[in-house]
């Protein structure tokens, strides 16, 4: 299906300069264009010959390029440099309302951990909780301000700022990804192995498996560079090899990973039938199985909410283009991913379900007036029972 779209093209001077005022033009076809548009815009660039003398005659350089390459009608105008396109608005609103409210979640959850350190201290695996929140926390403000401020403002794809936003949307992705099997991998230690766990997963030694997700996110993403494939978040120009390589490939080990720790878990609690009266296994069991919650939810939820994204990304590079708004709806469910992580945090986790259930007691208190109720008679007296809570 075909729709009028409206897409501003630079054109070039022989240095291969942009010209500052560009050209508009409208075409008939459907969406996405920018994809023919940028490999007509860097023939241009390797050939001067292609170019005319002064702006005029670039403007038809580009006229005669791109309908010799794309095989469209074009109309030429000049560019309205204040025009937002309804396309971008919808974009916008997306990452507003999804990325607001998960960067909101996640500063909380990092202030709140933060200011109770005597209660979420004592868990040993808080420094890969921390981790998460803290790479969410990053993600969601990339498209709470970031990307919100480059679509509005029309930036090149292939800017500066395009390119660190699109930097840090791969690198936050993987680090999500990755942080998962650590946390994993340290309950199932604690549960199998519990002298090597308290030898391999201190303060410092953990402290240094975060700073190591770190510097295994950016070289994942890093490897996107040779590639220039990097733009805004839509990932319209990505190759879906790449992407299989650098990012599908590392999720799947890292969810076969989670899976293998928790059924391993799962199967020990099961199974466990002795030392019932024993407080500190009793604990550990407890413990582990909200820990299995967490990681089965943070491994299927993103299944079942990013495949289809990926199948449409598929779609739109080799079979059919997408409308750009249903490709934003669907890009949203990435970063619902990164909102939910600090609300299934706190709702799995048992310190944090505490914490927050004290402190909605103390802003919000119940009523508890006394309810005076007759249950017997001492020495001719009625006896009242303690008010109801």
């Amino acid at each position: 299906m075909s729709t009028n779209i409206v897409a501003t093209v630079a054109a070039f001077d022989p240095s291969g300069e942009r010209d500052g005022r560009g050209v508009v033009m409208q075409l008939q076809l459907p969406y996405p264009i920018h994809l023919k548009i940028d490999c007509v815009k860097k023939k241009i660039e390797k050939k001067p010959s292609l170019i005319g003398h002064g702006y005029h005659g670039r403007i038809h350089a580009v006229n005669r390029a791109v309908k010799y390459e794309c095989g469209f009608r074009i109309i030429i105008g000049p560019v309205k440099r204040n025009m937002v396109l309804t396309s971008d608005v919808i974009v916008v609103c997306i990452l507003i309302s999804i990325s607001g409210i998960g960067f909101i979640f996640n500063t909380s959850f990092l202030i709140f951990s933060f200011v109770n350190r005597q209660v979420t201290g004592k868990l040993d695996y808080r420094w890969f909780l921390y981790g998460l929140a803290s790479i969410d926390f990053f993600y969601t403000l990339n498209m709470f301000i970031l990307q919100p401020y480059i679509t509005l403002k029309g930036m090149d794809p292939k800017g500066q700022w395009c390119f660190i936003t699109g930097f840090l949307v791969m690198m936050c992705a993987v680090g999500g990804v990755i942080s998962q099997p650590l946390l994993s991998i340290n309950r199932y230690f604690a549960m199998f192995h519990p002298e090597k766990s308290k030898k391999f997963f201190k303060k410092p030694y953990c402290i240094c498996m975060v700073i190591g997700i770190y510097a295994l996110s950016f070289l994942s993403a890093y490897t996107f560079v040779p590639f220039d494939e990097y733009g805004r978040f839509e990932v319209y120009e990505m190759q879906i090899w790449h992407m299989f390589v650098f990012f599908t490939s590392p999720m799947i080990i890292s969810y076969g990973i989670s899976l293998y720790c928790a059924f391993s878990i799962s199967k020990l609690i099961s199974k466990q039938t002795e030392a019932k009266n024993d407080r500190e296994w009793c604990s550990k069991i407890r413990e582990a199985r909200f820990i299995i919650r967490f990681i089965y939810i943070e491994v299927f939820m993103p299944i079942c909410i990013e495949t289809p994204v990926f199948i449409l990304i598929f779609v739109n590079r080799y079979l059919s283009p997408i409308p750009r708004e249903v490709m934003a709806v669907m890009l949203g469910c990435f970063i619902v991913h990164g909102t939910s992580d600090p609300i299934v945090m706190v709702i799995v986790i048992k310190p944090y379900r505490r914490l927050i259930k004290g402190w909605f007691r103390k802003v919000w208190p119940m009523d508890t007036t006394a309810c005076p109720t007759t249950v017997g008679s001492m020495y001719g007296a009625n006896t009242a029972i303690r008010r109801l809570s």
